[in-house]
């Protein structure tokens, strides 16, 4: 799971309510962009060292070559699942013993679609434990668009879990930028060779590459040993704000410390607190300790809080105040906000913000009742902008009137000039008719910031 970083409120609350949808655990850092690969020739083929027979632990095939029989089977099963997998097991099967022989059956036989992306994704694995360089060409020159990065990485796969080292060295000088390819290749070097993947992951050059393999290094080290994998990446998590030229960023640090952070707040929470803890101030603790909150916040709020209440650092407190208001608001709000109302108003501030936030965006119904129930003040102040916030898709009319009810003139102003920007992109005839019927019973402050919006260029998204 990627967690909320420092962005609007909003933001991190629609994070946060996927998160909930979802089911909180671990997930992936991968990017869905990519370099396709080019022509095979040169350094970007596996080389001849990497053609091997098949390891002593693929266990010889005992399948009844019988294509013709095993598609009659497929055709006959009912289930669309059933048949996927039946037809990924026998080509996978089949990949065992002719990887090349599987893969044309498969391509010419089964029709575009899961079964036959399944199908050869389990024949192109095998094929890259035995012959990573004849699998790569053939999808080189036979299989075009997002199903050939699929087998590439599948390829990638098999290899990598056969010789890590020499299919991370060969990654590395490839040219190649596919982020599939450097998550894939780095957690089967960090399974086989921990510190060795680790010392890979830094020495790449291109920065995003060199992101998501440290990250698909942490992971797969965390999985096992979240204090090894702090250990290890300790220079990747407690990295100055500042960054030299060709390093990893701040940013790209920061997918690590999550990395490791979010695996060891789910098996942990009490040993990732007291790591959080040992951190130097920087951008390092303040990631790891919002992820832990978030994470910890999930799965036993109570223990959560009460650790927050042991934060010493007035900054790395309020911080994780914000995302377990943030999480909370997401599940019980009233709660959240009962809680937030005992602590000090400077450390309530953000978290307040964040839980009311979160409201609006699973319960904006609730939300709303909740607002004609209370008296005006900076709560509600926040409330009607997250709910309008919330609303501007579905209903920018209501996003406006919210907007109206706001008390802090300064605060009421920008919001509805912001919404009418906002309608006015999407429906100028209906946001101008809404405004000549309202302008005579708005503050003149208002008045004024919905003429200088009415004149500003409207640039459409």
């Amino acid at each position: 799971m990627i967690l909320p970083r420092n962005g609007s409120p909003l933001a991190n609350a629609l994070l946060v309510a996927a998160g909930i949808l979802a089911g909180f655990g671990g997930g992936a850092w991968i990017a869905a962009s990519w370099k396709s690969a080019p022509a095979p020739a040169g350094r970007n083929l596996p080389p001849d060292s990497a053609h091997h027979s098949a390891p002593a632990n693929v266990p010889a095939t005992t399948l009844r070559l019988d294509p013709a029989a095993a598609l009659e089977t497929a055709r006959a099963m009912t289930s669309e699942q059933e048949r996927t997998d039946y037809l990924r097991g026998y080509y996978g099967q089949w990949a065992q013993s002719d990887p090349a022989a599987a893969a044309e059956h498969a391509r010419s036989n089964l029709s575009p679609g899961a079964a036959l992306s399944e199908s050869l994704t389990a024949t192109a694995h095998q094929w890259g434990v035995q012959d990573a360089r004849a699998a790569w060409q053939w999808v080189e020159t036979g299989v075009a668009g997002p199903l050939k990065m699929e087998l590439q990485t599948a390829i990638l796969k098999g290899w990598s879990q056969r010789d890590p080292a020499a299919a991370a060295s060969w990654l590395a000088g490839s040219g190649l930028t596919a982020q599939p390819f450097f998550d894939t290749v780095s957690a089967a070097y960090a399974a086989a060779q921990p510190l060795a993947a680790a010392a890979w992951a830094r020495s790449l050059p291109d920065a995003k590459s060199r992101a998501t393999a440290e990250v698909g290094a942490a992971r797969e080290i965390a999985a096992a040993s979240p204090s090894k994998a702090a250990e290890i990446f300790a220079p990747e998590i407690t990295a100055p704000a500042t960054t030299t030229p060709g390093k990893t960023t701040p940013e790209e640090t920061l997918n690590v410390t999550t990395a490791i952070t979010d695996l060891w707040a789910t098996t942990d929470p009490a040993a990732a607190a007291k790591w959080v803890g040992s951190l130097p101030a920087g951008p390092g603790r303040a990631e790891a300790a919002a992820t832990l909150a978030t994470v910890w916040a999930a799965s036993d709020i109570q223990a959560a809080v009460q650790w927050s209440a042991t934060i010493p650092d007035a900054a790395t407190r309020q911080n994780v105040i914000e995302h377990l208001g943030t999480t909370w608001g997401a599940i019980e709000p009233d709660k959240a906000l009962e809680w937030l109302a005992t602590l000090p108003a400077a450390d309530a501030a953000r978290g307040t913000e964040g839980a009311l936030h979160s409201w609006a965006v699973t319960d904006p119904e609730g939300l709303g009742e909740w607002l004609g129930q209370s008296p005006a003040g900076p709560n509600t102040d926040t409330a009607r902008l997250a709910l309008g916030d919330v609303l501007t898709d579905t209903d920018i009319a209501q996003s406006m009137d919210l907007a109206l009810g706001i008390s802090q003139p300064v605060a009421r102003d920008a919001a509805l000039a912001r919404f009418y920007h906002q309608w006015r992109k999407s429906d100028a005839d209906s946001a101008t008719e809404w405004l000549n019927t309202q302008w005579p019973q708005l503050p003149a402050s208002a008045q004024q910031r919905l003429t200088n919006e009415g004149v500003r260029a409207v640039t459409p998204q």
